[in-house]
């Protein structure tokens, strides 16, 4: 049992190099079993990176999505044309809409909080007024269920 500072510094010299090498893939191939988004500002610039469950690291840009439902918010961002300069508004509901749309994901739940990070890392959350507004934009404007019946034109027929 040795750190893993250690472990770099002297083990390919202290271990058999088959042992070295298995060690090595196992950490590597490790599970964290957790996905970060990290953001923030770097000289004004707006950066976000997300990291896989793996330990690697992406820079992304414009925004990003994690966890089990990330693949339907990510569709729901692209179909609204999600970019980073979009408006504040803008970027709100789409994020509020997107996140909506992923709880079809059984394991996404319904609770939705909202931290707005500016320009110095100032952050502020979106508070409940501002939330009640989000859910009537969306039932306004979100994904609509089909009726149980559809009919079409007769165009169909030969």
């Amino acid at each position: 049992a040795i750190t893993y500072d250690e472990f770099l510094k002297v083990g390919k010299d202290r271990l058999p190099q088959d042992l070295f090498r298995d060690a090595t893939h196992h950490i590597a191939s490790l599970d964290l079993k957790a996905e970060l988004i990290i953001a923030g500002f770097i000289s004004l610039a707006p950066e976000i990176y997300i990291t896989d469950e793996s330990g690697k690291v992406r820079a992304m840009e414009d925004f990003a999505v994690i966890g089990e439902g990330s693949y339907l918010a990510h569709s729901s961002l692209m179909r609204r044309g999600q970019v980073s300069a979009r408006s504040l508004e803008h970027t709100l509901y789409n994020v509020y809409e997107a996140k909506r749309y992923a709880e079809a994901v059984g394991s996404v739940g319904p609770s939705t909080t909202i931290l707005v990070i500016s320009e110095g890392n100032a952050m502020r959350f979106v508070g409940e007024a501002a939330s009640n507004h989000l859910a009537e934009l969306y039932k306004k404007y979100g994904p609509r269920e089909t009726p149980s019946e559809l009919h079409f034109p007769s165009v169909f027929d030969e």
